[in-house]
C-alpha cells in the first residue's frame, strides 16, 4: 500500500466527513429553515449523541423542530424543517456507508493485488 492509496482512503474520509455536515444542513434548508433551526439540529445532534441509538437518529429532527418553532412559531412549518433535518441526515449516512464500502473495497483490492 502505497502513498497514493492512502492519499485516496483520506480524501474519501474528508468527504464523508463534510457529507455528513453538508447533507442534514442542505435538507433544512431546502424546507426554508431559519438560523435558528439549523443551530437547533446541530444542537439536537450533539445531545443526541448522548442519548445512544434513539438520540441519535432523532436529536437532529426534534433539534430542528424546536429551533424552528422557537423562531417561527408555527408548528407545522417546524414539523417540516424537522423531518427535511432528519431526511438529510439519513441521506447522508447511506453516503458515509458507501463511502465506508468504497474505502473497504480499495484496501482490498490493494491487498490482494500487491
Amino acid at each position: 500500500m502505497g502513498w497514493k492509496t492512502i492519499a485516496f482512503l483520506a480524501v474519501l474520509a474528508v468527504i464523508g466527513v463534510a457529507v455528513d455536515s453538508v447533507a442534514q444542513t442542505a435538507g433544512a434548508q431546502r424546507a426554508g429553515a431559519s438560523r435558528a433551526g439549523i443551530v437547533g439540529s446541530i444542537i439536537g445532534t450533539v445531545i443526541g449523541m448522548f442519548l445512544g441509538l434513539f438520540g441519535l437518529l432523532f436529536g437532529p429532527l426534534v433539534g430542528a423542530a424546536i429551533g424552528e418553532f422557537w423562531a417561527k412559531r408555527d408548528l407545522l412549518h417546524a414539523g417540516r424543517v424537522g423531518m427535511a433535518t432528519w431526511i438529510g441526515m439519513i441521506a447522508g449516512t447511506v453516503l458515509k456507508i458507501a463511502l465506508a464500502f468504497t474505502m473497504t473495497g480499495v484496501l482490498l483490492l490493494v491487498y490482494f493485488t500487491a
